[in-house]
């Protein structure tokens, strides 16, 4: 999930306001051994101290869809998504299409091309289902594919081939006449085609199929590629065979799935593609500006039994292909900059010096997330407290979302008292 550096305007998505409690732990240093619990908090239970627990409100928390451009809505490079979701009302609730860019092979000789995406998960599929194959007209990348315009030409329809009985492949043909016309329509010295790929109305590919992208690091050999097939006569008159096998030069999945609010204000959901994220404001006012903290953390707490029935939920599964450490799925925390979400729907959040990127437990359901250093700077200077912006990255099934218990802050400082 990618979130845009700059202020982000969300008046158009419904706003659903809701209040928890923020859990405070209170010490006063009246001696100088320290205790901590087992979870690495401060032990407010420790009789070399005195201790008190404060319990108070949050101002105002609201959920918020952050992903509303094109842009936005890109999935991650390493993966491509083809397929629909959709009730039996026909209204749409996922859909993933795929733009990708090939250089034109030499067509001297050419018979055909073939382009291949290999799947990654071949069960429940039904190589019955249709996809549709388009040239498209224009350029793009990922830089600029939220502000181009993009036209497209139908050219024909294919089915999932199935290699054998677990390998299943997405192949799409070209045939030489047909390559060598792109190729002198093409004034540019690049000779580069792109094309679209999304299901056949009115079928479904659901669920939505995963397969490797040109993006893809961990194995070459899975990466999507051109194959180019050539006859010729040798200098004998005898008839001979080749073939060519290139890259693809780059691909993209455009995805959407609708967001969802719970109705339950006691949780809320994180999404991947469906851009469900959570802005909430903890009152730290109990607090002295003159305390030091000793350990401030938030407590996030995932339901587990709570998850996408199709897609999952956002955990660390050791099990699933991108399981590398730089894919593990992660908690982001923004500090919010100023106060226009309260009322506005416009917020602006730091994105250098307080931004908090953690890897969720892969073990228990309890997350706790160290923030020492924002915490004591809002205690310090509760004017720049106006809240987090909580949301994620690396989903490993980006059509999936996760249900949290409201978070708690958890508070350990230690305060200088007058022992006259």
């Amino acid at each position: 999930m990618q979130i845009q550096k700059k202020v982000r305007t969300f008046k158009k998505y419904t706003k659903h306001l809701f209040s928890f409690s923020i859990l405070s732990v209170v010490v006063f240093l009246v001696s100088c051994s320290q205790k901590y619990d087992e979870t690495g908090i401060f032990d407010p239970q420790d009789p070399n101290f005195s201790a008190d627990t404060l319990n108070s409100p949050v101002r105002i928390n609201t959920v918020i869809f952050s992903k509303n451009t094109t842009y936005d809505n890109y999935t991650s490079d390493d993966l491509l998504y083809l397929g629909k979701d959709s009730t039996l009302t026909d209204s749409v609730t996922a859909n993933a299409k795929i733009l990708f860019k090939i250089s034109l092979p030499d067509t001297v000789n050419l018979d055909t091309a073939d382009v291949v995406f290999t799947i990654v998960e071949s069960a429940n599929l039904d190589t019955n289902k249709q996809f549709d194959i388009y040239r498209v007209n224009g350029d793009w990348n990922s830089q600029t594919m939220d502000s181009t315009s993009l036209d497209f030409t139908y050219l024909r329809s294919k089915n999932l081939t199935q290699i054998d009985s677990t390998h299943f492949q997405i192949r799409i043909s070209f045939d030489g006449n047909e390559i060598r016309e792109w190729a002198r329509e093409d004034t540019l010295a690049e000779k580069q085609e792109s094309f679209l790929l999304k299901c056949s109305d009115p079928q479904n590919i659901s669920p939505i199929v995963k397969m490797y992208s040109s993006h893809w690091s961990s194995s070459l050999q899975l990466q999507p590629y051109l194959n180019s097939y050539y006859s010729y006569l040798d200098s004998l008159g005898i008839l001979q065979k080749d073939s060519v096998l290139n890259d693809i030069a780059d691909d993209i999945t455009l995805a959407y799935k609708k967001s969802e609010v719970l109705n339950d204000t006691s949780k809320f959901k994180l999404g991947g593609i469906s851009g469900e994220s959570y802005i909430c404001k903890f009152d730290l006012s109990q607090i002295r500006t003159d305390a030091t903290v000793i350990t401030g953390r938030m407590v996030l707490s995932s339901i587990l039994d709570e998850v996408d029935p199709v897609y999952g939920n956002f955990s660390n599964d050791e099990n699933n292909i991108n399981n590398s450490s730089i894919y593990k799925p992660q908690i982001f925390m923004y500090a919010i900059k100023d106060t226009m979400w309260y009322s506005s729907g416009e917020f602006e959040y730091d994105t250098q010096d307080y931004v908090y990127e953690y890897e969720t437990n892969s073990l228990d359901s309890t997350n706790y997330f160290n923030m020492d250093r924002l915490i004591q700077y809002w205690i310090k200077y509760p004017e720049t407290n106006f809240g987090l912006l909580i949301t994620t990255k690396n989903w490993t099934q980006p059509f999936g979302y996760s249900v949290f218990r409201k978070p708690i802050i958890q508070v350990s400082y230690i305060t200088l008292t007058d022992t006259e």
